[in-house]
């Protein structure tokens, strides 16, 4: 984090995730999408306001929103892969997005997985030797 490689707004997500839709006006919960698109597999409304922080927030995750919408089968087999965080992102948010904000991402869909994640991501950020106990 010292080294610019997270930003405060993107460390500030993973601590803490972002307010309700609720707080934001969002009764619904669709996060401002209109309910027709939102995806079926995305069962809470947290996923999509974390989701629409994210793209507000961070200028890397812009688009992610519509991409979702659209790519809604890759986006629901990753979100389905038992280790979510080994598998590689739907489209171009691979190669666009660098491992902790992937970190976020499985935080947002997936907060069963982000242990998992987290260790992942220490593991390849500090090395096999941080992560032995």
């Amino acid at each position: 984090r010292n080294q610019g490689e997270i930003s405060d707004v993107e460390w500030r997500q993973f601590l803490l995730g972002c307010a309700s839709g609720a707080e934001n006006g969002d009764e619904a919960g669709t996060a401002g999408l209109p309910a027709d698109k939102v995806p079926k597999f995305v069962a809470e409304q947290r996923t999509l306001h974390e989701l629409v922080h994210l793209q507000e927030h961070s200028a890397v995750f812009r688009g992610i929103l519509d991409d979702l919408c659209e790519e809604a089968s890759e986006w629901a087999a990753w979100c389905a892969e038992e280790a979510m965080q080994r598998a590689p992102l739907p489209g171009q948010w691979e190669a666009k997005l660098n491992p902790f904000q992937k970190l976020l991402l499985v935080r947002a869909f997936r907060k069963d997985q982000v242990i998992f994640a987290a260790r992942d991501f220490c593991g390849s950020a500090l090395g096999a030797t941080y992560m032995q106990s």
